[in-house]
């Protein structure tokens, strides 16, 4: 299987970046009722440094979904039942699909870039980040029931920036 990615992670196969559990805790306190906006502000710092060294050690090959991803190859290989059993499992499967994929396009000279979601109920975004802005693609699948539009989720996400950007710029 053939990871494409940063650079920073080509070294390693098939990775995928971890998922912080600071961002779960930021997000309720961001969108929580009259808090004010250092409080957000304080959450999203600890988000981005606990993410900071969760991006670090995966870009070590350290990340737990690559560890479980090479089980379940070893085990596929040796038909272990006992193996099989858990990377079978529906609640593994469902674990392991992602419904946003992500890709940062890096290159300031490409202008039109996108990115595919990665399951029929999911989002792909490809964004870029730059000193005046973040251009953002979504794209999602048009036949799925389980989605809004990638309109819907462009401008949810764009609302979100713009926040931030405020919430970064008070304080």
């Amino acid at each position: 299987m053939k990871h494409l990615g940063s650079p920073v992670v080509d070294a390693f196969e098939c990775l995928r970046t971890d998922i912080c559990p600071y961002f779960f805790v930021f997000v309720f306190v961001f969108f929580g009722i009259d808090l004010r906006s250092a409080q957000r502000k304080t959450a999203l710092d600890a988000a981005i440094k606990a993410q900071s060294v969760l991006a670090r050690s995966a870009a070590g090959g350290m990340g737990v979904d690559r560890h479980l991803l090479k089980l379940s190859g070893l085990a596929r290989e040796d038909g272990s039942a006992d193996a099989l059993a858990l990377f079978d499992d529906p609640l593994y499967a469902r674990s392991s699909t992602w419904k946003i994929s992500t890709s940062n396009v890096a290159s300031p000279w490409l202008s039109h870039f996108g990115f595919g979601p990665v399951c029929d109920d999911g989002y792909g975004f490809g964004y870029q980040i730059q000193d005046d802005g973040v251009p953002l693609h979504v794209t999602s699948w048009n036949h799925s029931q389980e989605t809004v539009t990638s309109q819907e989720m462009y401008e949810g996400v764009s609302n979100a920036l713009e926040e931030l950007r405020s919430v970064c710029t008070e304080y």
